[in-house]
């Protein structure tokens, strides 16, 4: 699995480190866009793999934010 920016904005926070273990419906990260901040939620449960974004770093729309390790 792999979750990606729904909208371009601010990554404010970052709530999870590769080799966690999530839950479906986790927070993961935040992103600020237009005045508003958006939870990502993780999508399945699993166990993070890899964390491409930092926080204050600018994202774009689909651009990809963290990567799911293959059971």
């Amino acid at each position: 699995y792999t979750v990606r920016a729904q909208m371009p904005g601010k990554v404010i926070s970052i709530y999870v480190q590769p080799n966690q273990t999530v839950s479906i419906g986790q927070p993961l990260c935040t992103i600020e866009a237009m005045k508003m901040e958006q939870d990502i939620i993780s999508p399945t449960n699993g166990i993070i793999d890899t964390i491409n974004v930092q926080p204050m770093d600018v994202v774009l729309s689909e651009q990809l934010l963290i990567t799911f390790k293959k059971p």
